[in-house]
This record gives structure tokens, sequence and C-alpha cells, in this order.
């Protein structure tokens, strides 16, 4: 497996954001379909609205599960003994401020950031 670092772990979690809310979105179009009263027939297009809006559902759902697992495996990935590697764990998953770790382990919090960003596990 290749290095990772807080950037990529970072870049993953907006990623999962960002699909999150188009879920939302999408989820949203799916349950307000109403239909369309007319006594106009048809034109002729059919076209499964719904059908399409639950395919691509199914398919972000399977992005954001993707992207999960490999945040999470390469989080645990990281070793509680390693200073840094530590300092990451406490920060990505612990959800510990860069300033409550800095104080925790006696050192500037600029210090403390520019190292674990430059680390890579």
């Amino acid at each position: 497996m290749i290095p990772i670092t807080i950037g990529e772990i970072k870049f993953i979690n907006k990623e999962i954001q960002r699909l999150n809310a188009k879920l939302v979105r999408l989820e949203s179009e799916a349950y307000s379909v109403t239909p369309k009263l007319s006594d106009s027939p048809p034109n002729g297009g059919a076209s499964d609205k719904v059908g399409n809006v639950v395919s691509q559902i199914t398919d972000i759902k399977i992005d954001i599960q993707a992207l999960v697992l490999k945040r999470d495996m390469a989080l645990n990935m990281l070793s509680r003994e390693k200073f840094e590697e530590n300092c990451i764990y406490m920060r990505l998953r612990l959800h510990y401020s860069w300033a409550k770790i800095a104080t925790s382990v006696g050192t500037s919090v600029d210090g403390l950031k520019k190292m674990c960003y430059r680390y890579s596990w």
C-alpha cells in the first residue's frame, strides 16, 4: 500500500461529505415525484426518472462505502507507539483539536501540525 498523509485523509473526508450531500439531494428527488396530470396524451418519450435516481443513489452509496473503507483501513494502520502517528490518531480518529493535542504532548500547535502534515504512513 502506498503511504498516505493527513491531506489525503482530509480529501477523502471532503469527498464523503460531497457524496452524502448529493445523496440527500437525490433521495429528496426520488421521494418528491408527483405524477403530471393532464388531458393530453403522453408524447411517447417513456423515461423512468425514479429508476434512474435509484440507480444513482445505489452507485453513490457504493462509492461512499469504498471511501469509508479506504479511510478506515489507513487510520487502522496508525501505530499508537510512534509519536507522530499517535498525534494523527488523536486528531483524525478521536477528533481532538490541535491545541488539545499540543497541550497534552507539550509542544506548540504550529510545530505539531507541521510535523503531522509532513508525516506519511
